[in-house]
């Protein structure tokens, strides 16, 4: 998360201090403290290693919202919020999609800021998660709405209110392709890879979009949305083959599925999809030479290069050329038996 230092703690130690002296140990400003530093540790270990600092976290937040909620509103005000956005971000993070759709709305409802005053700086924020936890518990229309109210409602002056715009596009298609919605699902998608330097869309991001939208097509029995798609924004989807060739496996069950479902012409697209190892190989050790000894990521427009990264791919691509497991091959075959 981005926002830790968003949040003026220094102003809501003061502020949640003097308004709750009698309540003694385990006071409110000793959890907003903990739970801080145990947010800060989870994220610089990453998930797995961290999960065990965001439960830590999440525990001193519960504690904080179970035992002061009820009086909150009238001796904090809309301040608390920060507690409930940060309960359902702990949440989120360890997969409690339901509690953390909750605590986004508890953050969002019962702690707005009211007559123009900004004493909640996440009630907008709480919009986003919101629709990110609904749609990690596949409430795919609750998702919808809660990102378009977060847009239409966020101030884009305000630096709490900042997003990843390539992420939420790809997570706005997603959501529209899993609940059927072909169009709008191509509507959000689109954004994301025309403005995917801009934005940025890593490849990752593109790809699932890609794949939800393959996936509903597949199902709903659509060939002709993702043949028009393909035509319009081939350019645009099609990676590079260091960036492609682990998304390999996808292309090819993706296409696998196609030619089963009777969408020879889909299967035909994807199996093209699947890039020559030898190609794949030559790149990587091209943007390897590029990089020389340096091994701190670098960005280029919406992709990530790290040394130590490409040379883990690079091991991988050749370990399978010895195995003989070279996915075109199956894919120069699949296309043969197609034509």
């Amino acid at each position: 998360m981005k926002n830790w230092k968003s949040l003026p703690a220094i102003c809501l130690l003061l502020f949640l201090s003097a308004t709750h002296s009698s309540f003694g140990q385990g006071s409110i400003d000793e959890l907003h403290s903990n739970a801080l530093t145990a947010m800060k540790t989870a994220r610089s270990k990453g998930m797995p290693d961290g999960a065990a600092d965001w439960n830590a976290a999440l525990g001193l937040l519960r504690q904080a919202t179970n035992t002061y909620d009820g009086r909150a509103p009238q001796l904090f005000g809309p301040k608390f919020g920060w507690f409930w956005y940060h309960q359902g971000f702990c949440e989120l993070k360890l997969g409690k999609f339901e509690e953390a759709i909750e605590s986004f709305e508890t953050c969002y409802t019962k702690y707005a800021n009211k007559d123009g005053k900004q004493g909640n700086d996440y009630q907008i924020k709480s919009l986003l998660k919101w629709g990110e936890a609904a749609q990690g518990a596949q409430k795919w229309d609750v998702a919808i709405q809660q990102y378009k109210k977060f847009l239409a409602e966020r101030d884009p002056e305000r630096r709490t209110d900042n997003f990843e715009k390539g992420a939420f596009y790809i997570n706005l298609a997603i959501c529209h392709f899993s609940s059927d919605k072909i169009a709008g699902g191509l509507e959000n998608l689109e954004i994301a890879i025309r403005n995917k330097d801009v934005f940025p869309t890593p490849a990752a991001g593109i790809m699932a979009g890609f794949q939800s939208l393959c996936e509903t097509v597949i199902r709903l029995n659509k060939e002709q949305a993702l043949i028009d798609f393909l035509k319009k924004n081939r350019a645009e989807v099609k990676l590079e083959p260091w960036e492609a060739q682990p998304f390999s496996p996808i292309f090819m069950k993706l296409a696998a599925n196609a030619l089963k479902a009777n969408m020879g012409r889909a299967a035909f697209e994807l199996y093209a999809m699947v890039p020559s190892s030898i190609e794949a190989k030559d790149d990587l050790r091209a943007r390897l030479a590029s990089l020389g000894d340096y091994r701190r990521p670098i960005r280029d427009g919406a992709k990530i290069l790290q040394k130590d990264a490409l040379d883990a791919q690079l091991d991988q691509t050749k370990e399978r050329e010895k195995k003989g497991l070279l996915p075109e091959i199956t894919a120069l075959a699949a296309t043969a038996f197609i034509h």
